[in-house]
């Protein structure tokens, strides 16, 4: 894998999408930016490049973060792309 898209919506809040490898407290290796799409039903796509390719198999835990708060209700995936 070496690019991830993602298909989501976001009522009113900007975050990144962390992509961390084996765990939600592992290593980062790519991160995505979103913005507010303006509604739970509108949607937008955002991609990654990875900063190391996974060869072979390993879990991959998509984290929605965003530093300030509020820091809830943050993001709704619809489809999440492998390239």
């Amino acid at each position: 894998i070496q690019q991830i898209s993602f298909e989501y919506a976001s009522q009113d809040k900007a975050g990144e999408i962390e992509i961390r490898k084996n765990s939600v407290a592992g290593p980062i290796i790519g991160k995505a930016k979103f913005e507010p799409t303006g509604g739970w039903g509108k949607m937008k796509w955002t991609d990654t490049q990875l900063d190391n390719p996974q060869d072979g198999f390993c879990d991959l835990y998509f984290v929605a973060v965003k530093k300030d708060k509020p820091n809830n209700n943050l993001i709704k995936f619809k489809t999440i792309g492998f390239k």
